[in-house]
Order: structure tokens, then C-alpha cells, then sequence
């Protein structure tokens, strides 16, 4: 076996067995963010609505940003949001909370059939009613090895998916850049 196939299972077995403790890459885009990612409309085909800070009801078009936070309602129709690369489908009766930030990304139901949470490399979580889901993103920096040492290290991009209900056990599910099969 030569040296780049010994270096290619040593990341894959990286990859799949590496703890959920995240070893941050140098670069803005893997570091976790201070402040909230914005929420973007990107998909709205009916009346999806929000409370602002006063109360007030806003409706949603097409291109507006939604504050972290809010409870949003879909009343009628579908809608489709994206923050971070993330995105979230809903539809008409979907009531949901979106939070972004250093703390990660999380989705909670409050009712409704659910909604789905895709990462950005294609992995797709349903969240039902009663139940949230959160999003870490692991990044882990795999150095050459010793046989190899002009081979550049290579980051490895995971993303952890846990759901929780209330007075229910987690699950998590772990999905890395080549995912086999999307998680339940």
C-alpha cells in the first residue's frame, strides 16, 4: 500500500472516529461566529410571519432577513430560510424558532408537521413538533504523516446533528464531507 492510500484511510478514519471536540482551522470561516448569522427568506411561497421586539407582526417576503430568535409562523404556503449555509424547509402550520451564533445553530418546533434542517453538505435532519436540533460544525486539521511529510494537511469539515424532546433521550447523528446516507 503506498503512502497517499495510507494518508487518505488515516483522514477517513479520522473523519468517522474523531470526537465532537472541535480543533478550529486558521481562516474566518472556521471559527464561530460572535454574533447571530443572519436568517434569510430565500423560498416564501405564501404568508410566512414573524413578531418583531414590539410585538408587531411582520410578514415575510422573499429576500428579507429574520432576526434570531423569533418565532416564526408559517401560515400558509411553504417557505425555505437559510443562515450559515444551513437551511430550513417549512410548510402551512409550521411553527418554529431559528438561533444562530457561537453557540451553533439550532431549530426548535412548537408545532406543526415539522420541518427539515439541511447542512451545507447535503445532510438532512426532520424535526418534528415538541423536539429542537442543534448543529455543531467541527472543523479538524489532519497533519501529513511522517512518510509523507511535503503532503498538505488537510481539514476535515463535520457536522454533528443533536435532536432532543422533551422528557426523551438525544440522538445524534454525525455527518462528514462524503455522507453515506442522510440521517434519520
Amino acid at each position: 500500500m503506498n503512502i497517499s492510500k495510507l494518508f487518505v484511510a488515516a483522514l477517513l478514519a479520522v473523519a468517522v472516529c474523531a470526537p465532537a471536540v472541535p480543533a478550529y482551522a486558521a481562516g474566518p470561516d472556521s471559527i464561530p461566529a460572535a454574533t447571530p448569522a443572519p436568517i434569510k427568506a430565500s423560498g416564501i411561497t405564501g404568508v410566512v410571519q414573524y413578531k418583531d421586539a414590539d410585538g408587531k407582526t411582520v410578514t415575510v417576503k422573499n429576500g428579507d432577513t429574520i432576526p434570531a430568535g423569533v418565532q416564526i409562523e408559517v401560515v400558509s404556503g411553504a417557505a425555505t430560510l437559510t443562515s450559515g449555509g444551513m437551511t430550513v424547509k417549512a410548510s402551512a402550520g409550521d411553527t418554529f424558532t431559528v438561533n444562530t451564533g457561537a453557540a451553533g445553530f439550532s431549530v426548535a418546533v412548537a408545532a406543526g408537521t415539522g420541518v427539515t434542517v439541511t447542512d451545507p453538505q447535503g445532510v438532512t435532519q426532520g424535526v418534528i413538533a415538541g423536539q429542537t436540533t442543534t448543529v455543531e460544525k467541527v472543523v479538524t486539521v489532519v497533519k501529513a504523516p511522517a512518510e509523507a511529510p511535503d503532503a498538505p494537511p488537510v481539514t476535515v469539515v463535520t457536522y454533528v446533528f443533536t435532536t432532543s424532546a422533551t422528557q426523551e433521550s438525544s440522538t445524534t447523528c454525525v455527518a462528514t464531507v462524503s455522507p453515506s446516507s442522510p440521517c434519520p
